[in-house]
């Protein structure tokens, strides 16, 4: 897969997270859709990376300087 190829994948999965976002009616749902996309990722992440990779890439994120 190109660059290219990967960034238009990612804007597709991008608009149906912008589409559920827009499904929140207030704060708190927006917050539980939050929370499941994390334990969903998590679950991805265990699954293709194991858990001890899942944690060196989360450790890796939150080291990076925004």
């Amino acid at each position: 897969m190109t660059n290219e190829q990967k960034i238009s994948k990612m804007h597709e999965i991008m608009i149906l997270i912008d589409s559920s976002i827009q499904l929140a009616d207030n704060h708190a749902e927006l917050l539980l859709l939050a929370s499941a996309m994390l334990q969903r990722s998590t679950d991805i992440f265990d699954g293709l990376l194991t858990k001890p990779g899942r944690k060196i890439l989360y450790e890796d994120v939150l080291q990076c300087k925004f």
